[in-house]
């Protein structure tokens, strides 16, 4: 196994990722694609009173599902 696939599985291995950097223009850009996308409405808290909720546009005709892929394990 090469060094670098090595040191990522053990990095995997205690919860962590190894990944290179994203330019900051990279960064920018996608912020100012949001701001194009940007549409005002009106947001409702969703979520469970331990998890600090979220808020979303209050918008969902025809939402039939819902994916939140989560922050831990």
């Amino acid at each position: 196994m090469p060094l670098k696939e090595y040191l990522d599985q053990k990095l995997m291995d205690r919860g962590r990722i190894s990944q290179k950097a994203v330019a900051q223009s990279d960064v920018k850009e996608l912020t100012n694609d949001f701001r194009a996308a940007y549409t005002p409405a009106r947001l409702v808290r969703i979520g469970g009173d331990g998890d600090g909720g979220y808020m979303m546009p209050d918008d969902f005709d025809g939402i039939t599902h819902c994916f939140s892929p989560g922050v831990a394990e």
